[in-house]
Parts: structure tokens; sequence; C-alpha cells
């Protein structure tokens, strides 16, 4: 039931970097799978792209092959693969930002949340500006709050949770990773449709509609998105 409630506002399509998983997977990693890069490769594609955080601060082939494997192993919901071939990685790379992120996400959506939180925090703190990572961190901090209410008070749904909890402790947290990852990338839907959803789960319909609309604003196609700002309109008129 949670991990419907969490896909409801985390799983919005597109992540915050631009590509939907299904995209990355698709167009990235199945055509990619048995292809060996050099060094000279990886800075070539770290000068087509220099803000995305999967070819900064790479330290060998080895090691940015580990990356690859990694994250494909995290998209097919692999975590536990994930896990190990992220820490093989941190082996060589201690300092990867990308590493931490991968084992983070992977920790965290195998329940273990303080792990999950820790790693996550580290891959922020080498790479500020890596969006996607504050929108995992806002996942992790949700989550737990989420599961302790759920766990302490004895409810049966999620929803009945937040409710419970409000804008306090963990959802307060993850709510400042959202708007984290939001300013970080101004121009991306993505962010604002991950916010927008947020807000529209803990009962904010005005923060929701606000940052919905600018979603459609950077993405006219949203079909899903504006049928939701439609009913948010609807219910707050």
């Amino acid at each position: 039931m949670l991990s419907e409630f969490l896909k409801t506002i985390f799983s919005c399509g597109e992540n915050t970097d631009g590509l939907s998983d299904h995209e990355l997977l698709e167009k990235v990693f199945e055509k990619t799978a048995d292809i060996e890069l050099s060094m000279e490769d990886i800075e070539d594609l770290r000068r087509q792209e220099p803000r995305r955080p999967l070819y900064i601060g790479v330290k060998n082939p080895a090691e940015f092959n580990l990356r690859h494997k990694a994250l494909r192993a995290y998209l097919n919901d692999e975590y536990e693969k994930a896990e190990e071939l992220s820490k093989k990685g941190l082996e060589m790379n201690p300092g990867s930002a990308y590493l931490h992120y991968i084992l983070g996400a992977a920790k965290t959506n195998r329940c273990e949340h303080e792990e999950g939180i820790k790693e996550l925090t580290r891959a922020v703190e080498l790479n500020p500006k890596f969006s996607q990572a504050h929108v995992e961190l806002a996942k992790a901090y949700f989550q737990r709050g989420i599961e302790t209410t759920m766990e302490e008070q004895n409810l049966k749904t999620p929803q009945e949770a937040l409710k419970r909890i409000g804008f306090t402790g963990d959802i307060l947290i993850a709510e400042q990773y959202l708007i984290n990852a939001r300013d970080l990338t101004p121009t991306k839907p993505g962010a604002y449709d991950i916010i927008g959803r947020f807000y529209l789960c803990a009962g904010r319909p005005k923060l929701a509609r606000q940052n919905l609309k600018e979603a459609i604003r950077y993405n006219t196609k949203l079909e899903d998105m504006t049928r939701l700002l439609d009913t948010i309109n609807a219910r707050t008129e």
C-alpha cells in the first residue's frame, strides 16, 4: 500500500534530469550494455552533457562500467544487485556522488531508511547540484516518516499517517529537499510535477496547483498533469 502511495508522488514519468526511467533503459542502457568506453569516450560524453551526474568525477573506465551496471540494476528494480555493484564502485572511487546516490536509493527501496539517508546525504554533500539525489532524499525521509507513524500509531493507510504528521518532522525535511530539486532545475517539468503531487497528497491544493501549472508551462504535452490540475481546480473553486 505504501509503495503505491509513493509512486503517485515520486514516479511521475520524467525525472529531474529530463529522462524517464523507461527512456534510460531503452535508449541508453540496453543499447550500450556491451560497449567498453575509454576515458576519452567518457570525457567526451561529459563535455556533451556537463550537468549529467553519471559522467561527473569518473576515476577510470572500470568504475564507470560499475556505475552503468548499478544504475541499470536499480532501474530494473534489482536493488540488492545495484547495492552490490555500487559498493564495488565505491571501493575504487569513494568520492563518487553518483555511486553514493545509487547505493542510497537502493537501500531506501529496500526499506533500509537510515543507511539510505546516510548515503544520499553523502551524494548531496559531494555534489550539491545533483537534483535527483535531492528527490531521492525527499522520498527517503517521506517514507521513513510515514512508515514510523503507521507503526507507532497502528494506522492502516499512509494517507492517515500523513494527516497525523502534517508538515512536521520527516515530511517537512522531505518538502525542503523537493524544493531544492525544483530550484536546481527551474526549467525541468519533472521537479515541478513531483512537488506538485507531494503538495496535493499532503492537502496543500494551492501549492499543488502553483507547481503543476509551472510543469505544464515547461511541457504543454503533459496531458496527465493537465487533467490533475483540472481536478484540483474543480475541488477548490
